[in-house]
């Protein structure tokens, strides 16, 4: 792996250095490498500045991709990447810090590069087309050739005219990225063009997107810039696209500089945070501790009581069909069990549990092994339905199937 060789002139906003400054040394970032890509396109060499994950060399995983616009941004993300060892705020991903090359002036060409039509006073715009493409087909592929990189879990991360780049990248690319970072973004570009745009741009995001919006309220600019970004927030409150999660987030005190360093920290922790349990994720584990706590108490009449509803209707391996109050009836014929719990002699446990639901209905399957008080093993394959009703899971319908001593070995 290469180093990151980062002199003066890489963290300068102007991108450029006096005689001076080109002799001072060089600082070298551990976990760093350093690429760098043409695009003749363009007319354009950048600098891909990369930071990798601490067990990256040893932990053979693939890991998700953040790319971030502008290269003097990259010190401050492979701090991030170094704090989040010890913070644990956020998964390691590997970072990709884009930069426009050294000994540069990068303004003009940023305003080429991330603003997506011309537009009068900015006599180098218009270019984010050529960098989109460039960016889709030439930087990621070298990245995801050369790094172990989780395709299917792509982030973006800009600020300023970078964040006008990541929302015109989600309206153009719906499905490129998978978490985007907007910071203080020129979100009314061009008379609002991509407020206008987000209506048909965004009706159908292939997957899920976290889009995580900010600006500060101080100075002329940002609250220019604030204004502009609660516009394209309260368009999305409007439309609600399906598969769009996003955020608004104004921070007081902060001006168009100041605010990357308090959104960036909990934009990337938001973004990155855990996915929360779906319905059906949530349904499967219910069921399931459901299930066990059942066949762990099988002797309790209020287990059952609990677990069967008042219609069920109860298949037994002898094909015998029994209703619920069969079943507790079961329990008060045999009074020694209904007044005094002994324990078992028998006991039950669950293998191969299958749980698919559907809304408020959900079908169960397993594999029912039975302990006899004699050793044995007896095993049965058993399937249910069960209904959501009364802020609980019951079963309705219950098929019993006595596997065959043949095939009942695991």
């Amino acid at each position: 792996m290469k180093s990151t060789v980062l002199s003066l002139f890489c963290l300068a906003a102007a991108g450029v250095m006096s005689a001076a400054e080109a002799t001072v040394p060089p600082v070298t970032l551990l976990g760093t490498a350093h690429h760098q890509l043409a695009s003749p396109s363009i007319g354009q060499t950048y600098d891909l500045f990369v930071s990798l994950p601490e067990d990256y060399a040893t932990s053979g995983k693939s890991y998700p991709v953040l790319y971030v616009l502008d290269g003097w941004h990259f010190p401050l993300m492979a701090f991030f990447q170094n704090n989040n060892i010890y913070s644990e705020r956020m998964p390691p991903v590997i970072i990709v810090n884009i930069g426009h090359g050294r000994g540069v002036n990068p303004m003009p060409l940023r305003e080429r590069d991330f603003t997506p039509t011309k537009s009068p006073g900015f006599p180098n715009s218009g270019g984010a087309p050529a960098f989109l493409e460039f960016l889709e087909h030439e930087i990621m592929p070298l990245i995801e050739r050369t790094y172990r990189v989780d395709a299917a879990d792509r982030g973006l991360l800009g600020h300023s005219l970078g964040g006008l780049f990541a929302l015109y990248a989600l309206e153009e690319r719906p499905g490129l990225f998978h978490r985007i970072i907007s910071a203080s973004p020129v979100a009314g570009w061009d008379h609002d063009l991509l407020i206008k745009a987000a209506a048909e741009k965004l009706k159908n995001l292939p997957h899920p997107v976290r889009l995580d919006l900010s600006a500060g309220d101080e100075g002329e600019l940002e609250v220019m810039l604030a204004a502009q970004t609660a516009a394209f927030a309260r368009k999305l409150d409007e439309l609600k696209p399906a598969n769009l999660e996003f955020r608004h987030t104004v921070f007081p005190g902060q001006n168009h500089n100041s605010v990357r360093f308090a959104s960036f920290p909990p934009a990337l922790y938001w973004i990155y945070r855990p996915a929360a349990p779906t319905p059906a994720d949530t349904t499967t584990a219910a069921i399931t501790a459901m299930l066990q706590d059942f066949l762990a108490h099988n002797s309790d009449p209020a287990q059952h009581d609990r677990f069967w509803a008042d219609d069920l209707v109860y298949t037994t391996s002898a094909g015998i069909v029994k209703t619920k109050a069969e079943i507790m009836q079961s329990f008060a014929d045999d009074k020694a069990a209904h007044t005094q719990l002994k324990a078992p002699t028998e006991t039950y446990s669950a293998e191969d549990i299958v749980v698919r639901p559907y809304g408020s209905t959900a079908a169960l399957t397993f594999r029912l092994v039975r302990h006899t008080a004699n050793g044995k093993l007896m095993y049965y394959r058993n399937s249910g339905t069960l209904l959501f009703r009364q802020d609980r899971w019951q079963v309705v319908t219950w098929q019993a199937t006595l596997v065959p001593a043949a095939a009942s070995k695991p």
